[in-house]
């Protein structure tokens, strides 16, 4: 899904909401991407996973993001991706089914718009015998529709000469704050 920064600032932490019955997967995965094609990570990041452990697994993935997000400029777009990040199949899984990842959606008025927050498409990430370069399936694969991820920004801290670290930016409401 493709999401702009509210204010110069970073990822604090997104919160991604499943539902419980997916099927051979080991861990959901949460990548910050480039939205110019051919997506790749952004420099100094990597793809984050969170366990999903067979039954047991709540539907709720929370990925920490303080340490590994870039600073973003006011307004800067990028893609915020989630995929299955481990394929693992339980004992009860009917053998050769392939493994799904059963998100809630929700409608989003702009997810047929490759230039808006809200954009949505599918990355097809290659296999891994194949060539390096990711398929893109869209935009708008679940016509008007995205999956429901809550993130959390916070205002970049600036080095000035008077102080070593100094909050720039102030309260801006909700899932968003100063530190």
């Amino acid at each position: 899904m493709r999401l702009a920064a509210p204010f110069h600032g970073i990822l604090r932490t997104a919160t991604l909401f499943t539902l419980v019955d997916k099927m051979g997967i080991g861990s959901v995965s949460l990548a910050i991407r480039s939205v110019g094609a051919p997506h790749p990570l952004l420099s100094g990041t990597k793809m984050l996973f969170s366990a999903s452990p067979g039954v047991a697994d709540p539907g709720t993935h929370r990925f920490d993001l303080e340490s590994r997000s870039p600073v973003f400029g006011e307004a800067e777009p990028f893609f915020l991706c989630i995929g299955i990040g481990e394929e693992r199949a339980l004992p009860a899984d009917p053998e050769g089914t392939l493994p799904f990842l059963h998100l809630p959606l929700t409608n989003v008025s702009t997810a047929g718009q490759d230039d808006l927050p809200g954009a949505t498409k599918l990355i097809v990430p290659p296999a891994p015998h194949m060539e390096r370069a990711f398929q893109t399936a869209g935009p708008d694969p679940w016509h008007g529709h995205t999956f429901v991820i809550r993130t959390e920004f916070v205002a970049a801290q600036e080095q000035t000469p008077s102080a070593s670290s100094q909050t720039v930016g102030r309260n801006t409401g909700f899932l968003a704050s100063s530190r």
